[in-house]
């Protein structure tokens, strides 16, 4: 087995990259495997006497390859991330601004036509909802860059049936998030549904909308909007 013939000599305890010295003090060949894995998975390794053998080095070229595309993606996905997000506008106060909501943090009331003369963020969410909370948690952090305007109200909408006010107040304390969060009616989540898109009603998609200071609705794509690009983009509502 590769542990009885290999002695692995630490290179640098602040990484995972170690030396392999081969018994018969052969070449020494760096891995970047961390050392648990290979552990693990030593019975998978077979070292023929050479050990700079074909099939070693396929393995590191295909793990080299691999960590470079991974980070190439990671900066592909924050530049995307950090530029404006653009906005499909729809014309015109809509109905459901007028039915009351419930804020679970206060207990107060208030309807989306309060904030007339505002710009309000709003973000359909569910508590199960993984990307909700890693999208809310960008809210916060725009928040932090935007400073806490009076101009610009956040909103968090629960669609989902099954969640009452009580279990989404202990889903916000347990975040400590500090805007409106209220349980979206039924009536709310039809038109939310049935106005702009049924995705709405689909949290994991990370659906969010912008009203203007004039009551005009503006969609944004779905999917993660980091704190950066929310900021660019609602700093065209602020002016």
């Amino acid at each position: 087995m590769l542990r009885d013939q290999l002695q692995q000599q630490p290179f640098d305890a602040a990484s995972d990259w170690f030396f392999v010295r081969a018994v018969d003090e052969g070449p020494l060949l760096l891995y970047n495997f961390h050392s648990t894995r290979l552990q693990q998975n030593c019975s998978e390794f077979s070292l023929s006497r050479n050990p700079m053998s074909a099939k070693v080095f396929f393995r590191a070229a295909v793990f080299t390859a691999a960590v470079f595309t991974l980070a190439l993606i990671g900066f592909l996905l924050s530049a995307r991330t950090t530029a404006p997000v653009p906005a499909t506008p729809t014309l015109g106060k809509p109905d459901w601004f007028s039915i009351p909501l419930t804020d679970v943090r206060t207990g107060e009331t208030f309807t989306i036509n309060d904030f007339a003369g505002k710009a309000v963020l709003i973000q359909t969410i569910n508590e199960w909802c993984s990307n909700c909370a890693y999208q809310q948690h960008e809210v916060s952090m725009m928040n932090t860059l935007l400073g806490q305007r009076d101009d610009l109200i956040s909103i968090s909408l629960d669609v989902d049936m099954k969640e009452d006010a009580a279990s989404l107040k202990k889903y916000v304390d347990h975040f400590g998030f500090d805007w409106y969060f209220a349980v979206a009616p039924l009536e709310v989540a039809r038109a939310l549904g049935n106005l702009y898109s049924p995705e709405y009603l689909n949290p994991p998609l990370e659906p969010m909308l912008i009203i203007d200071r004039n009551g005009d609705v503006y969609g944004l794509p779905y999917g993660f909007k980091s704190a950066n690009a929310l900021s660019n983009t609602l700093a065209s509502f602020l002016k």
